[in-house]
């Protein structure tokens, strides 16, 4: 605290929280003999007796004299009480008045001794509690002689249970407050006998639990850490000002429409994409797979029996021995019967009667059996030919039965037929082909993987049973290898683009919109080389070359209907829009490049 003298005394001005030890080492250290303590209002020192006493007599162990400077009444009356002179402020040169101290009177003093409550010691306590300020005084009175503290430990240690006399008429002095609206001086004037009320108070235990409240000190620093925080919110906030506002600028442009397609290559052993060789690096993906599945039988397959009976082979065709081997196919009625052994065919003779030659067929029986089972097969009797001779040689060289063939008998059952086999074999294969692109992708997110640059080939394939298997449904196991050429898809989009800008007509852009996309194929694949050729088409529009740039930087700071006309005034752009956030904030426009957004929007001619 900072302390001023003057040629009577020095005045040591307290804070309203002041610890008495931070009191006493000011009193300490001053070079007078008069002291007088400037407190102000509510000050924790002038709560309670017991404070102003321990001052008291530390001033007096001293040699020193002590005053005090206060406006608070209630410091005011307990001074008085202790004999200590007080002063209305620091330029007071005489002591309040007699009239504002509160007078003792001998005859109403009392000590209620039939109360049964047991003494209580009354204390003001600071932050550090009870147990703080009992240890406080402790240090205070072991500092003094003997002789010096032993009244002060009768007062703090010595509880007493006093009635409190106040006469009312000195307490509305001392307070300057008129019951009835007069001035002080007025009261005084007053020649009503003065009124004493007493009244014996019995302290007990408290009930409420003590608050403790922080305290916030800043000492003779105040000014200068109240300087230091303005300055530094000064700053915070031309920080935000200057850097937090973003400034979003639409130039609006006369679009025409623009079409073009090219093609790029993707080459594994690229590294970067290249504008100029048009590629782009490609990423070779592989994986294997297997699955199985249950299908049902579709064939079908007669299991019963095969008609049976006796042909007898007719040979007019040739008069030498004619073979027929075993298998050799008859037909009738447009089924097919076949022989179960080898038949020798005697040769033709001719024989002259009547002048007539006649020719005599060498005949021949051999047994025949249906080409399948069947009841169709039981033939009546009648000519069969045989089916690997010419026609002309089938009217002279037949075979011809006696009697109707017997035994066939129809019992089908269900089979694995081949399309059983190939149907389950493709069934599979697109599962796995379908598991592998969503496995594929799913590892390589960043990169872009068509369907047609994947090749599968099958590695195995197992049915559980062949072909013509009689079963009403079989398995099929399949294990395939799937490769694919990929390509990062940001790489391709902006090279492609990259590539169209250099075919662009001169002064002309192109923005490509959210709208507008590529349409990507795959024109050539080998994976053996690790190359693919995509074909890209481009629907969109080009628009005037803008300057972003040079625009920006010609509304740096302006106000925003200085800057929308200074856009407007670029001959490529038709109008311009310009959106401020956050507009609370902002009187102008950002001062950096880093603060602006810069779209163009297209408008038909």
């Amino acid at each position: 605290m900072s302390e001023e003298k003057n040629t009577n005394r020095e005045n040591i001005f307290i804070e309203s929280d002041e610890e008495i030890p931070s009191i006493i080492s000011k009193i300490k250290n001053s070079d007078t003999d008069k002291i007088s303590l400037v407190i102000p209002r509510n000050s924790s020192l002038t709560q309670g007796l017991v404070n102003l006493k321990i001052i008291k007599k530390q001033v007096l162990a001293m040699g020193k004299k002590l005053t005090i400077v206060t406006c608070d009444a209630v410091g005011q009356n307990l001074a008085s009480q202790l004999d200590i002179e007080v002063y209305e402020n620091i330029a007071s040169r005489e002591p309040v008045k007699d009239e504002r101290r509160v007078k003792p009177r001998d005859e109403v003093l009392k000590i209620d001794k039939s109360s049964s409550s047991a003494p209580v010691a009354i204390h003001h306590f600071q932050e550090g509690g009870e147990e703080g300020q009992e240890n406080l005084v402790g240090e205070l009175e072991s500092a003094e002689d003997a002789s010096a503290g032993s009244g002060a430990n009768e007062l703090l240690k010595k509880p007493q249970e006093l009635p409190v006399t106040v006469p009312l008429d000195d307490y509305a002095r001392s307070r300057h407050f008129s019951p009835d609206g007069k001035s002080p001086e007025k009261i005084l004037s007053r020649e009503e006998p003065e009124r004493y009320e007493s009244q014996t108070v019995h302290l007990g235990k408290p009930k409420l639990g003590r608050i403790n409240i922080p305290r916030i000190r800043l000492g003779r620093f105040k000014p200068v850490k109240l300087g230091i925080s303005f300055v530094f919110i000064i700053l915070v906030l031309g920080l935000v000002y200057l850097f937090t506002p973003r400034a979003k600028l639409t130039f609006v442009v006369l679009g025409e429409s623009f079409a073009d397609s090219l093609n790029l290559e993707v080459d594994s052993s690229v590294k970067v994409p290249s504008v100029k060789e048009m590629k782009i690096p490609g990423h070779l993906l592989e994986a294997q797979k297997e699955s199985e599945g249950t299908f049902s039988s579709s064939g079908k397959k007669n299991v019963g029996e095969k008609a049976r009976g006796k042909v007898t082979l007719k040979n007019s065709w040739h008069q030498d021995p004619q073979v027929i081997l075993a298998g050799t196919v008859l037909t009738k009625d447009d089924l097919q019967f076949l022989t179960i052994e080898d038949a020798t065919v005697p040769g033709a003779t001719l024989t002259l009667s009547n002048g007539q030659v006649a020719t005599n067929a060498g005949v021949k029986d051999v047994l025949i059996e249906a080409q399948a089972a069947g009841e169709s097969y039981n033939v009546k009797a009648g000519k069969f030919e045989i089916l690997s001779f010419p026609a002309e040689k089938r009217v002279k060289f037949f075979g011809e039965s006696q009697a109707d063939l017997s035994g066939g008998s129809t019992r089908e059952v269900k089979v694995v037929s081949s399309e059983d086999i190939e149907k389950a074999k493709q069934d599979i294969l697109a599962k796995i082909k379908d598991d592998m692109k969503k496995e594929m992708r799913e590892k390589n997110q960043d990169k872009t993987i068509l369907d047609d640059a994947i090749e599968f080939n099958i590695l195995k394939e197992a049915p559980s049973v062949s072909v013509n298997t009689e079963a009403e449904n079989f398995k099929m196991t399949l294990s395939a290898q799937g490769s694919a050429l990929s390509f990062d898809k940001n790489a391709f989009k902006q090279t492609f683009i990259d590539i169209v800008k250099t075919r662009l007509p001169a002064g002309k852009d192109l923005r490509v919109q959210g709208s507008d996309e590529i349409a990507t194929s795959v024109k050539n694949l080998d994976l053996e080389d690790k190359k693919m050729v995509l074909t890209g088409e481009i629907k969109t529009r080009v628009s005037p070359l803008v300057d972003e740039q040079k625009l920006k930087k010609a509304v740096f700071g302006k106000k925003a209907s200085e800057a929308k006309a200074v856009l407007e005034a670029d001959p490529a752009v038709e109008e311009a829009k310009i959106e401020l956030t956050p507009v609370w904030l902002l009187y102008r426009l950002p001062y950096f490049a880093f603060q602006y957004q810069c779209n163009v929007e297209y408008k038909e001619k």
